[in-house]
Order: C-alpha cells, then sequence, then structure tokens
C-alpha cells in the first residue's frame, strides 16, 4: 500500500481539529456583548418608561389593567425593582452594559475585569448613598 493512501485520514483528522468550532472564544465574545447590548437597551426603555402606576411590586392592580411600561409586565417590575433599591442611580446600570458589550463586540478585552466588577458595584452603591442624602429628590415620573 502507498503511504500516500494512509496519510489522507490523519491529514483529514487534522484538518477537522484545526477547523473553528462554532463558539469560538471571539465568536462567544461578540455573542455576549451583543446580548449585554441589547439588555442595557430593554432596561433602559423600561427606566424611561417606568410609571409608578404601572402595575408592579410596590403596587396593586386591578385584573385586566393596562400596562404602560414599553416593555410590558416584566419591565413594569424590572423598573419598579431597580428603583426601589438604587433610585437615580438605576439609571447607570444600562449604560454599563452598553460599555461593556461594546467592547466586547470589538473584540477589546476587558482588562481586571473582577476589579472593574468590584468597583462599578462599589461606585453604584455609594452613589445611591450620596444620592440619598440631598435634601431635594426630583420628581421619578407624574
Amino acid at each position: 500500500m502507498p503511504a500516500s493512501s494512509l496519510d489522507v485520514p490523519a491529514r483529514d483528522r487534522e484538518s477537522s481539529l484545526s477547523k473553528s468550532s462554532l463558539f469560538d472564544t471571539r465568536r462567544l465574545s461578540e455573542l455576549i456583548g451583543f446580548l449585554l447590548c441589547v439588555a442595557g437597551l430593554l432596561c433602559a426603555l423600561s427606566l424611561v418608561s417606568y410609571l409608578p402606576r404601572d402595575p408592579s411590586f410596590h403596587t396593586s392592580a386591578p385584573p385586566g389593567t393596562v400596562v404602560h411600561n414599553w416593555i410590558g409586565l416584566v419591565g413594569s417590575h424590572g423598573a419598579d425593582l431597580l428603583f426601589q433599591g438604587f433610585g437615580w442611580v438605576a439609571c447607570l446600570l444600562p449604560l454599563t452594559f452598553f460599555v461593556i458589550g461594546t467592547c466586547l463586540l470589538l473584540g477589546r478585552p476587558v482588562g481586571a475585569p473582577w476589579a472593574k466588577a468590584i468597583g462599578i458595584a462599589m461606585l453604584i452603591g455609594s452613589l445611591a448613598v450620596l444620592l440619598d442624602m440631598f435634601p431635594y429628590t426630583p420628581a421619578s415620573v407624574v
């Protein structure tokens, strides 16, 4: 038997292993970045269209009440949770999603991700406390 016929399966095996998988690290990074940008957009839309009288965790509404939030009932509940938990600082959350998602979409690695995540959490927490100490709080939505 010629040696070239024995090498064909080995070459096919090597070429199939060298092909990139469906979710290599670059594509996975782009997918996560895209999902973070979409989550930031949905979060921003739900916060912008938040109405305190929409059905949520702190508001009881009769069955059949129309939800005015652009994202629907999930957006109404999510925006209520964010505003009750963080106040006006909740508007930084979509911005954070957009920035991290854009970095991942462009293929730029996020350096020291755990340190930055801890820093963002500390910024959001301390800014919420700082804004709570102001004597005047702007009305959320009439």
